[in-house]
């Protein structure tokens, strides 16, 4: 009995979660005809333009247990003429855009006593130090989960590619905040 009332709850779950991700607002389908017509692609195999959409639009609205957002989101766009390298720069631009968004979350709840501990010299140091460190981060970023990625054609062998990627919002803080002890001397 507790198992079929079980089935039968995750089944109800599984139909509202996959109709709250299916019921695009009119903005977002506008945004997505209008992608359209300026000539974004997916590639072959890939899910819809429309079906990734609605994976970041998921991502966006998808919160934790204290009612955090789970995902922190980046997006990236690079022009060239190798669609592999620009597809790697596209990634990359959105990799340090994550890294901005946590480099603003952390900066901001940091304890400023660590920091200024010798006045205003140390909070300057603070922030080339966490300056420094979104750069690596952002090349050492791992557990991203690209949601979206589209190209167009530009003509002249020209193509440019767009990228969203997500990143679990605890575990990239929590990389950026090891790295920032690492640099600091934090750590005991």
């Amino acid at each position: 009995m507790k198992k079929t009332v079980l089935l039968i709850v995750s089944m109800i779950m599984m139909v509202c979660m996959g109709v709250s991700a299916q019921s695009l607002s009119k903005d977002a389908k506008k945004q997505i005809k209008k992608m359209e017509k300026e000539g974004w692609v997916v590639n072959p195999g890939s899910l819809s333009l429309t079906e990734q959409y609605k994976k970041v639009y998921a991502a966006n609205n998808e919160y934790n247990d204290d009612g955090s957002l789970r995902w922190i989101i980046g997006q990236g766009k690079s022009t060239g003429t190798a669609y592999n390298s620009v597809k790697k720069a596209a990634l990359t631009a959105a990799k340090v855009e994550i890294a901005s968004s946590i480099q603003e979350e952390i900066a901001g709840s940091t304890d400023q006593g660590q920091s200024n501990e010798e006045g205003d010299a140390s909070g300057a140091s603070f922030e080339r130090t966490i300056s420094g460190a979104k750069t690596k981060f952002a090349q050492s970023i791992s557990n991203t989960e690209i949601l979206m990625e589209c190209h167009r054609d530009l003509g002249r062998g020209r193509v440019e590619v767009q990228i969203t990627v997500a990143c679990k919002r605890d575990s990239a803080r929590k990389q950026m905040k090891d790295l920032l002890d690492e640099k600091m001397g934090w750590k005991k």
